[in-house]
């Protein structure tokens, strides 16, 4: 089964798990940058300014990012609905125990509405 996606919810984007797992990746990224990294930069900084760097760190690369993919959500929208080009096509394919497991529901479901 092929399946095409012309366009993405700007929304979908915004309001779901992806800003969190950005979020956390850029704390882990920030983690490193301040504390692990043996920086001279950063080798007069007490704990506590290290920790509010991290989270300032953190919250301006997540910003960024989610800007940086809105942005590229609107382009790709912009390509594919108002210009016409073709979208991303999925090819999916259905193996034999998703076919008997479909089946068994549907048979399922059957025997339900008879009763």
């Amino acid at each position: 089964m092929k399946l095409e996606i012309r366009t993405v919810d700007i929304k979908s984007v915004v309001l779901s798990a992806f800003p969190l797992t950005v979020f956390c990746l850029a704390i882990l990224g920030g983690f490193v940058t301040f504390f692990v990294i043996d920086n001279p930069q950063y080798a007069m900084m007490s704990a506590m300014n290290k920790t509010i760097s991290v989270a300032v760190y953190a919250i301006v690369y997540m910003l960024m990012m989610l800007a940086l993919s809105v942005f590229a959500v609107f382009l790709y929208n912009f390509l594919g609905a108002v210009l016409g080009l073709r979208g991303i096509t999925i090819n999916l394919e259905e193996t034999a125990e998703f076919v008997e497991q479909e089946e068994a529901e549907e048979a399922e479901e059957e025997e339900t509405e008879q009763n």
